[in-house]
């Protein structure tokens, strides 16, 4: 992870560039960027392992959860809702 502002002085504060070595060159490439705020950096910093089966079953639950919300705005006209007086 690379601190964008340091890279290039007309990005915010607060953004960072995610890369990945490439094998062949040696050289970093970008996967993705974004503002990460002072109190998450340590969070984005870490690496975390997953086992594989716990892998498969969370990548069920969204796709069950993208599927269910997929559904819902369906049927209310391509919309969702949300009321927080509901709750």
């Amino acid at each position: 992870m690379i601190d964008g502002h340091s890279v290039n002085k007309s990005n915010p504060e607060n953004s960072y560039i995610l890369t990945t070595y490439a094998d062949v060159k040696k050289e970093q490439r970008v996967s993705d960027f974004g503002i990460i705020y002072k109190y998450n950096i340590d969070k984005a910093l870490q690496y975390f392992k997953m086992k594989a089966d716990a892998s498969s079953l969370l990548s069920g639950v969204f796709s069950t959860l993208i599927k269910n919300i997929n559904d819902v705005m369906n049927n209310w006209g391509n919309t969702i809702i949300i009321d927080p007086g509901f709750v």
